[in-house]
């Protein structure tokens, strides 16, 4: 089976294309080797996938024809990583709030600029 498609259809991505982009990016390693998405896997490959969060590795039990519920990927691949949902959550937590510390402060009235309110005012009092 493709390795992009082994990797959309285990919900490792939410999409096709992406899986394929991650390949192409370099972000997967197939046996601690960069593959093409038209890698072909094998059963007990070893794979690692390079999420914004960090890496996790996975090894390939069986194969799945088209893409159907959650469930229904779990017995294809087995997890390397256990501890990587804790991990996860605190790079998760470091992102958001880094996020939030460069975000824009909103327009607050009293900052020295005039209101929309104010500039209506002003323009019919001028017109009267």
């Amino acid at each position: 089976m493709r390795l992009d498609k082994w990797i959309w259809t285990t919900w490792m991505v939410k999409s096709r294309t992406q899986a394929g982009e991650f390949c192409r990016a370099g972000k997967v390693l197939v046996n601690g080797v960069k593959s093409k998405p038209a890698k072909n896997l094998k059963l007990e490959d070893v794979v690692e996938v390079e999420f914004p969060v960090g890496t996790k590795k996975y090894r390939v039990l069986r194969f799945l024809e088209k893409r159907g519920k959650e469930e229904m990927a779990d017995g294809c691949f087995e997890d390397l990583n256990p501890a990587f949902g804790e991990i996860a959550a605190e790079k998760t937590k470091e992102i958001s709030t880094q996020k939030r510390d460069t975000r824009k402060t909103k327009f607050r009235y009293g900052d020295g600029r005039e209101s929309k309110k104010d500039k209506r005012s002003r323009r019919d009092f001028q017109d009267f």
